[in-house]
């Protein structure tokens, strides 16, 4: 499985400026970000469960919490849904692909939506604001990769990133 085009999307909102991001819900800092926190929603349009899961990423996307982390949201719309009849534009195999690697190590129920996965080590119900919380409180304390960026392209795909890090994350 080619993991580049979710880490060439990831990184280049790495570049937003900090200007208005928020410790909680509508609490502006100034600060930069001690670490980044990389929050994954595997969603479909094709799936009722998901609008509050949807609508909780767009919530905290590009937000700072209390510990410093800026969150960097992402969504990844699955392919599994296609089949009840109404195809999910935005579903992807890539994206179906990713979730079940992380299925596989983080999930005894396996792939489901709308499922939340923070920096590829914590996973849980995507519109669980209180296990995001959680997540996000228990991440701040680990040890994080020192992320980056030497150069970016764009190219016809996309963007080339070349990153280098350093660390024991």
């Amino acid at each position: 499985m080619q993991l580049r085009p979710v880490f060439a999307v990831s990184l280049t909102l790495l570049a937003v400026p900090l200007t208005s991001h928020a410790a909680s819900p509508g609490t502006s800092v100034g600060t930069t970000p001690s670490s980044v926190a990389i929050v994954e929603l595997f969603t479909s349009e094709g799936c009722s469960s998901c609008p509050p899961a949807d609508a909780l990423l767009r919530q905290i996307n590009l937000k700072q919490t209390n510990a410093g982390q800026l969150i960097v949201g992402i969504s990844e719309h699955v392919t599994y849904w296609n089949n009840l009849g109404w195809k999910d534009p935005y579903s992807s195999p890539v994206f179906t692909d990713r979730q079940s690697v992380y299925a596989s190590r983080l999930s005894s129920e396996g792939s489901y939506t709308p499922q939340m996965v923070l920096n590829g080590r914590d996973q849980f119900v995507g519109s669980d604001g209180s296990a995001l919380e959680r997540a996000l409180r228990d991440d701040a304390r680990r040890e994080h990769f020192a992320l980056s960026i030497v150069s970016s392209t764009p190219t016809a795909e996309g963007i080339d990133v070349k990153f280098a890090f350093a660390g024991r994350g």
